[in-house]
């Protein structure tokens, strides 16, 4: 005759199959819960600020706030999410804009119209050599979220990639380029807080490495060569900090001109005597300044939708007045873009 077997007391809080208690599932059930409603939520909050900020940022026109200056439109584009972005000029004065919007990089004519130059897929930064060569980064797709790869374009029209090494990570959407003067091609990547060399021939390497300010992480962005000095000037919109690297030592060091917790400054041009001009993001309120001799900003002008590139030419200042693509695709600033000239009356 079989003995029979006395039953197992389960575990506390288990089944018999040691599966959870209703309590445990319920309990899970609300964690779970709670971690989708904050993502969705997070990402929700994220577009409306986006769409917020696109809303709340009407086409004003720019004014001077120095008596002796005077500000006016050189260049007009009406189509929707045409996005210029770059501005320089050619050794014989030629100013060339890019288009992140439509792909194009155009020439603009003494009266302000324009002529296709080159076409590329999504241009953004843009700087032009010695030699009549054009540096651009170029993005996968007209998209916040794309990455660009840096390209020459030689004067003959020929396109390349140029600094495989730099083109193996990509560069986010604010990164800028500048030219010394003896031909090396400096790249900012905003997102690794690095200044990339391309030497002459495309070997590019890591350059400097922006230091932290205190716990505040560095975002290099603006780039321009001074040659008076031999030295590279690098915006950092992180700190709010410009940069000055003697290119005259084989370690860069980078010394601060101007540091002010807050200031976003973002790009950067000189002049031919010298005078450094950076454009600046303060609460919706694009300005361009001039960096005095004692390390303080006088703002030359205010009221730019987003003054994304700037270029010194003879004596005046041309301001890419724009904007770039949302977050969502279907929302962004409606045209017209612009370049803004500023000059003296």
């Amino acid at each position: 005759m079989t003995t029979p077997t006395s039953a197992q007391p389960s575990p506390v809080g288990e089944g018999s199959s040691g599966s959870p208690t209703a309590l445990r599932r319920l309990l899970y059930f609300l964690i779970f819960g709670l971690v989708i409603v904050g993502i969705t939520g997070g990402t929700v909050l994220l577009l409306l600020a986006d769409i917020t900020n696109r809303l709340r940022t009407p086409r004003h026109e720019p004014v001077t706030t120095v008596e002796s200056l005077q500000i006016s439109t050189f260049a007009r584009f009406d189509e929707a999410k045409v996005f210029p972005v770059g501005i320089t000029a050619l050794p014989d004065g030629t100013r060339l804009l890019s288009l992140l919007g439509n792909g194009q990089i155009v020439r603009l004519n003494p009266d302000g119209s324009s002529s296709l130059w080159s076409l590329l897929t999504a241009p953004g930064a843009i700087a032009a050599g010695a030699d009549g060569s054009v540096y651009v980064v170029d993005y996968s797709a007209p998209d916040f979220r794309a990455l660009g790869k840096l390209k020459r374009i030689t004067p003959e029209g020929k396109v390349t990639y140029y600094g495989d090494a730099l083109n193996a990570g990509g560069l986010s959407l604010l990164a800028q380029i500048a030219l010394d003067g003896a031909g090396n091609v400096y790249v900012s990547d905003p997102d690794r807080a690095l200044i990339w060399r391309v030497l002459p021939g495309g070997v590019a390497a890591p350059w400097w490495a922006i230091p932290t300010v205190g716990t505040v992480k560095a975002v290099p962005i603006g780039l321009a060569y001074r040659a008076q000095h031999n030295q590279l000037l690098a915006a950092d919109s992180g700190t709010g900090t410009i940069y000055q690297i003697d290119l005259n030592v084989e370690q860069p060091t980078g010394e601060p001109l101007y540091r002010k917790a807050g200031i976003d400054v973002r790009t950067l041009t000189i002049d031919a005597q010298g005078q450094i001009y950076v454009s600046l993001w303060q609460h919706e309120n694009g300005q361009v300044a001039r960096l005095e001799a004692d390390g303080t900003l006088t703002v030359l002008a205010e009221k730019f939708r987003a003054p994304l590139g700037m270029v010194a030419v003879e004596g005046k200042v041309y301001v890419v007045n724009s904007d770039l693509p949302g977050l969502i695709a279907q929302i962004n600033a409606e045209p017209p873009f612009t370049v803004d000239v500023l000059s003296s009356k």
